[in-house]
């Protein structure tokens, strides 16, 4: 499980994955967040086939680069996951995107109606096992019930996660993240999104199951907004 307050920033994203962020500094470690659809008449195989050439022609020479991941929510409707290093390698990159012809060519198929959002981690969960080989997401929004502390939800959500997802088939990682205005989201990493939905149904539906209930009781039920995210590169 981690933590991280997320700040919107008014720009394109360059969307970069989370697999082996284990492996760095939390304390400026960046994750970004960007959800888009695409323009009208662009395909997802142009994306695609897009997204792997920036890769490949700007990504990959950036310092400071971690990793990325392409996901699909269906329905039309995408989003950049990503990690730099650092806050000033991500805004040197980001400098540097306004000038990379692959960068161009990729946002110039994205209808984007929200801004990305950036942020540090503070806390996180996950197995001994690369991230990066996730192909399925659980991505649920939600607020806070009236009076619950923000910082109630670490021990909340750490028994939760140790209650029904850890030593699971197929669960890899756990993150709450906030954008620091009271919306926060619920991630959770599988190897497949039927893996990811198969531990989601672990809560229950009334009666709940024990280990989720100090998380349940301080989120308010009416602002939840469930998905379920499929990996595409």
């Amino acid at each position: 499980m981690q933590l991280a307050t997320f700040c919107d920033i008014n720009r394109p994203t360059i969307g970069i994955c989370v697999q082996q962020t284990f492996f760095h500094d939390m304390q400026t470690e960046i994750t970004e967040w960007a959800e888009f659809s695409l323009k009208e008449g662009v395909t997802p195989t142009q994306l695609v086939a897009a997204c792997q050439a920036m890769q490949q022609d700007f990504l990959d020479r950036q310092a400071g680069y971690i990793s990325r991941d392409l996901l699909s929510l269906g329905s039309g409707r995408y989003a950049d996951l990503a990690v730099w290093a650092s806050r000033a390698s991500a805004d040197e990159a980001m400098a540097a995107a306004q000038q990379s012809p692959a960068c161009a060519a990729y946002f110039g198929l994205l209808q984007v109606d929200s801004h990305p959002k950036l942020g540090y981690a503070l806390w996180r969960s996950t197995r001994a096992l690369p991230v990066g080989d996730f192909g399925g997401m659980e991505f649920s929004l939600f607020r806070l019930r009236e009076g619950a502390e923000e910082s109630a939800l670490i021990p909340a959500v750490r028994r939760m996660v140790d209650g029904l997802y850890q030593n699971e088939p197929g669960y890899l990682g756990h993150y709450v993240v906030g954008d620091g205005a009271g919306l926060y989201a619920d991630v959770m990493l599988t190897q497949t999104v039927a893996q990811a939905r198969a531990l989601c149904g672990k809560w229950g539906t009334g009666p709940f199951a024990q280990p989720c209930l100090p998380y349940l009781e301080k989120i308010d039920p009416e602002s939840i907004d469930l998905k379920f995210w499929s990996r595409i590169v």
